[in-house]
């Protein structure tokens, strides 16, 4: 698979579906190197990527799709950068990403994508306080992360993307309230984790994502 996307990655051409070819062809790289540990070459992976989307979200700006890869190409790049010890570098991708989607998510407040983009990256933020030691922080973009995902469960209750996001983010914010020695607050939070992840084993009890 690697060998394939390199190919691609090597296309030539200026016309915008090459381009785009192009640009998802890195990023896929950058994935396939993570996957096979190979963080570095993920790391320039990434940042080929968000550069390739960027230019491609310049020269043709009515595509918002160009602007959300780019932003998902800061998150990967973000986290690798973090995984590397790089954590003030990995900050200020993580920012611009979120700087992208609340964007987006402005220009088209109807378009839940956009919206879960957002708490996506809050939710990363949350992970890379906890990896520097913030742990307010991290408990702050863990509760950004859960309001915009409670939000979206409401309004789509039949999603489980939306609901798994809400448990997985309880979960995650009930863990931070354990390590914090918050146990009443975190035994609440886990609790309504395990709730949710119940609730959606019902239509489908042999699910294995939802235990």
């Amino acid at each position: 698979a690697r060998s394939y996307y390199q190919e691609l990655r090597r296309e030539s051409g200026e016309d915008e579906p090459t381009r785009r070819r192009a640009a998802q062809a890195t990023f896929r790289v950058g994935n396939i190197e993570h996957a096979l540990g190979n963080q570095d070459t993920a790391e320039a992976a990434y940042a080929a990527a968000e550069r390739e989307f960027a230019a491609l979200a310049r020269d043709f700006p009515t595509n918002r799709d160009y602007r959300r890869r780019q932003a998902g190409a800061l998150d990967n790049l973000g986290r690798m950068l973090e995984l590397r010890g790089k954590p003030a570098e990995a900050a200020d991708k993580f920012r611009s990403a979120l700087q992208l989607q609340e964007q987006l998510a402005k220009e088209n407040p109807a378009d839940p994508v956009a919206r879960r983009d957002v708490a996506h990256t809050h939710a990363i933020q949350a992970w890379h306080f906890q990896q520097v030691g913030d742990s307010k922080a991290a408990e702050r973009e863990h509760r950004t992360a859960l309001k915009l995902r409670e939000e979206l469960a409401a309004e789509f209750p039949k999603s489980p993307d939306a609901l798994l996001d809400v448990a997985h983010t309880r979960s995650d914010l009930g863990q931070l309230l354990v390590q914090s020695g918050r146990l009443k607050e975190a035994d609440k939070m886990l609790g309504a984790a395990r709730d949710v992840l119940l609730e959606l084993l019902k239509p489908d009890p042999t699910v294995r994502e939802y235990r």
